[in-house]
């Protein structure tokens, strides 16, 4: 195994459990994302500043939680092709 893909598994099994856990970051995220939408919707249509300011946010929130996710599928990428070097790899010695 290469350390960029040891690098790579090892940073998205901690953003994984960072994440993805019980009260994990993505749970914070939801929460937060579904206040800014709330500010959103119950705007008044007048208050277009308020309106893009949340839209924003809500972007801003979604960006980063798909920066972690990225995060996380670089790593099982990464482990995949592993295994498959390594079922090669095998083959190769049993051959």
């Amino acid at each position: 195994m290469t350390d960029v893909a040891q690098q790579k598994i090892a940073r998205a099994n901690a953003m994984k459990h960072w994440a993805e856990g019980s009260g994990g970051l993505f749970e914070v995220f939801d929460a937060i994302e579904q206040t800014y939408l709330t500010e959103l919707v119950e705007s008044v249509p007048e208050d277009s500043a308020a309106r893009e300011a949340a839209y924003h946010r809500v972007r801003a929130v979604r960006d980063i939680r798909l920066a972690c996710e990225t995060v996380i599928q670089a790593g099982k990428d990464a482990h995949a092709i592993v295994q498959a070097h390594e079922a090669q790899r095998q083959k190769r010695t049993h051959v």
